[in-house]
């Protein structure tokens, strides 16, 4: 993809560090992109690794307690070592050069594996289950434990499994000053405004990836934060992607994210449309309370109507490109030297078969060949920067060998 590079005047600033910043506690289901599913696909939908950076581009406008990945229903293996290799790694390095410009950037972010993808079998919320005893979910215990003395905010970025545990934990053993501690702000578990086939609008709110992940924990935390005060659930809806994300199509200074690690990930994690697909991000952006949107603007009780998602959609469209604007300069302050080509390259590219439809996704555009079962070249071209249909006969999985040629190294991957 042939992409004009505008260079770009930062206007640095030292930003005052916050008093009180609020404390935040992000669940995600995120996981190592090389944890694939059948037909090659990650197991988990890569866009909370754009999120992740962007979330650690803002890092000092908040306390980061933990960061608990791989929460959704299912089993992987461990993402640490990922986490570690990338996020760890490209924070601890960057914040050399934000800290000058942008101070109280904590030392180190914490991550904690979920304790619901652990083990043979993965942890679905039972709304008829007894969770007076939770001591075998240790990451909602460290959440419970937390909020006994500590307000804190939750970031969900996938299913509210934990959440839900966690509040009928709390609502049995009716202790109320602990659930007054916690703040539940979620994306894209209901939405009025998503566009896909049966998937929200109107017809049916709940029916969207993150509430589908684990439907029972999706509605049984929605329903107690309309039947209990001390139950605060905030809701997103949809207006990360159809605001934030699409609100930042066509930025004309994409490339720059390049001059960093944190900035390298943003921009190669996951692009939609050559667009960091950063959607989860609304949940810290809202936090923060700057660029023109806030805690204000939004209902503690899980209530989200159409209006309100539209009214909320539309503010982040308008103030889009100036996060992105805010994300760039801290990029630019980090100013560091950044990960090797290959290294994202192994990290953050994909083969798959969806739905009977073939693709790449690769983080810089790259020549490729696929061979049959047979050791014949059927196919050689080029991708681009993205994610790619590849149009061939559908075979059993195995059938095909693809090579994606990297500088450095060459990927091969069975299709």
């Amino acid at each position: 993809m042939k992409v004009l590079l505008v260079l770009l005047s930062i206007a640095i600033f030292s930003a005052p560090v916050l008093a009180n910043k609020p404390n935040v506690w992000v669940i995600s289901d995120i996981c190592d992109p090389s944890d694939r599913r059948k037909g090659g696909h990650p197991k988990m939908d890569p866009d909370d690794i754009v999120s992740m950076a962007s979330l650690l581009l803002s890092a000092n406008k908040f306390h980061i307690e933990n960061i608990v990945v791989a929460s959704r229903p299912g089993t992987v293996k461990d993402p640490i070592p990922f986490m570690r290799e990338t996020f760890v790694e490209a924070y601890e390095h960057d914040i050399k050069g934000m800290n000058k410009r942008f101070p109280g950037f904590q030392d180190t972010i914490p991550f904690t594996w979920s304790s619901i993808t652990q083990g043979e079998r993965g942890v679905q919320f039972n709304p008829d289950g007894d969770y007076r005893d939770i001591s075998a979910y240790s990451s909602i215990v460290s959440l419970r434990d937390y909020a006994k003395n500590n307000e804190v905010y939750v970031l969900s970025w996938g299913p509210l499994t934990e959440s839900a545990i966690l509040v009928k934990h709390l609502l049995t053993h009716e202790d109320y000053r602990t659930l007054n501690n916690l703040n539940f702000i979620s994306h894209w578990t209901k939405s009025y405004l998503s566009s896909y086939v049966k998937d929200g609008g109107k017809q049916y709110p709940f029916r969207v990836s993150n509430c589908r992940g684990d439907y029972k924990a999706c509605t049984f935390l929605h329903d107690a934060a309309q039947a209990h005060d001390s139950v605060k659930l905030m809701e997103l809806g949809a207006t990360g992607q159809r605001g934030l994300v699409d609100g930042t199509k066509g930025y004309k200074n994409i490339l720059l994210f390049e001059n960093s690690r944190l900035g390298q990930i943003f921009l190669r994690g996951k692009a939609f449309n050559f667009t960091p697909d950063q959607s989860d991000a609304a949940t810290h952006w809202v936090l923060s309370g700057e660029h023109g949107i806030g805690l204000e603007d939004y209902a503690w009780d899980g209530s989200l109507n159409e209006q309100q998602e539209t009214k909320i959609r539309d503010a982040f469209l308008s103030n889009a490109e100036a996060m992105m604007d805010d994300l760039l300069a801290r990029a630019h302050a980090a100013n560091s030297d950044v990960f090797a080509k290959s290294m994202v390259a192994q990290h953050y590219t994909y083969v798959y078969n969806k739905n009977d439809k073939y693709g790449i996704y690769t983080p810089y555009d790259t020549a490729y060949k696929i061979y049959d079962v047979n050791d014949n070249l059927v196919q050689s071209g080029n991708v681009e920067f993205g994610a790619n249909r590849i149009k061939l006969p559908i075979k059993e999985e195995g059938y095909y060998k693809v090579e994606l040629f990297y500088p450095g190294n060459t990927l091969t991957f069975s299709l």
